[in-house]
């Protein structure tokens, strides 16, 4: 999004250097990918694979560069640092007792849970 660019919200805004540097590699990097998928390069590992190559290469070109990581989140090549919990967190949170049992129940609920269960894989066909 231009915010996460830092960009104003005019289109014109996407064609300076400073958001071409961002926008270009990675519209390069996707039909690099969505042509690998088409030729049937790959099969089930093609995502994964292409997930490893492409860190690789920014990593690799990062330390080639001698660019410090903070200064790489900075220009915008890498994600912002965030504060997370260990993945024991989730499974500790995990209690029946939290769940909102009258809500989930409630003739409106189900009647949404029916509905995505229903027509969710219906369109999920046809869209694909």
């Amino acid at each position: 999004s231009f915010d996460v660019l830092g960009l104003g919200a005019g289109a014109g805004a996407l064609l300076t250097l400073q958001s071409a540097r961002l926008w270009v590699p990675a519209n390069l990097f996707g039909l690099g990918l969505w042509r690998a998928s088409r030729k049937g390069v790959g099969g089930p590992l093609l995502i994964p694979i292409f997930i490893l190559a492409v860190s690789a290469l920014v990593h690799g070109l990062r330390l080639a560069t001698g660019c410090p990581v903070p200064d790489a989140r900075a220009a915008g090549w890498l994600m912002a640092e965030v504060v997370g919990e260990p993945a024991s967190a989730l499974w500790r949170s995990l209690s029946p007792s939290l769940v909102r049992w009258d809500v989930l129940f409630s003739a409106a609920a189900l009647k949404q849970l029916v509905c995505a269960a229903l027509f969710g894989p219906l369109v999920n066909t046809v869209l694909n």
